[in-house]
């Protein structure tokens, strides 16, 4: 898997595959969150802790991102 670096344990690894989805990650951001359905369809609460080790996950980078999407606007 290309996002091997990210994982603290193989349990956080396992809880992202579609088979078993019970973490969301996204690429973008490069954050974990616990997905849950909203009216308007698809949400997730970010999470700091992996729930089985304990270990701090990274930092989210969605602040960066948008910060960059406003300086750099795409073009078109």
């Amino acid at each position: 898997m290309a996002l091997q670096g990210i994982f603290c344990c193989k349990e956080l690894e396992q809880s992202i595959t579609p088979e078993k989805s019970m973490l969301f990650y996204h690429p973008v951001f490069e954050e974990f969150g616990i997905p849950f359905s909203t009216e308007e369809g698809f949400s997730y609460m970010t999470i700091g802790y992996c729930p089985w080790c304990g270990k701090e996950l990274p930092l989210s980078k969605r602040e960066q991102w948008l910060k960059s999407q406003k300086e750099n606007p795409a073009e078109g």
